[in-house]
């Protein structure tokens, strides 16, 4: 449930300035969602299969910095290009779904006209709900593909921060 406008502003405003950025308990939609109902949660996040009630993720940090500092510059180009192949990987992947669903949306709206056509609103009607189906999933694959260039671009840029560190 969405609070009423006020409530939801009142939030917002009350953790303006606020730079506690957190991928996995702070990020934007994290901020959003919590303006909106009180709820510190993030629907992406769990799109992408990471739900934070399965993870320990103090563990998981402790573990990413340990190797870090342990890791030879050649171990973590390893590293570094298998996340970049794996984010490609995944990125293909949800062009292609996205793609596919793109296409239903075309078929969809080709059957309501032609139902239209044959006076069968109902036919119509019922085509244009799956063609709805279709955008939202169409959407919520944009916002994936986006997430996965955002993703690669931050590796990049850790890379680039790395390499100009002194050893």
């Amino acid at each position: 449930m969405v609070d009423t406008p006020d409530v939801v502003i009142e939030r917002a405003e009350s953790r303006l300035g606020e730079r506690q950025y957190d991928l996995f308990y702070n990020n934007c939609e994290h901020f959003a969602t919590w303006c909106k109902t009180g709820r510190n949660e993030s629907a992406q996040l769990a799109n992408f299969g990471l739900r934070l009630d399965q993870l320990n993720l103090p563990e998981f940090r402790r573990l990413a910095e340990r190797s870090s500092q342990t890791q030879s510059p050649a171990q973590a180009m390893i590293l570094f290009h298998k996340a970049i192949g794996d984010i490609a990987a995944a990125y293909q992947t949800t062009l292609t779904g996205q793609q596919t669903a793109q296409h239903e949306i075309e078929t969809w709206q080709k059957v309501a006209q032609r139902a239209l056509e044959k006076d069968r609103e109902d036919l119509a009607r019922a085509a244009l709900h799956r063609k709805v189906a279709a955008q939202k999933r169409v959407d919520g694959l944009t916002r994936q593909l986006g997430d996965l260039v955002d993703l690669e671009l931050s590796l990049q840029r850790s890379r680039d921060a790395a390499e100009r560190r002194p050893l």
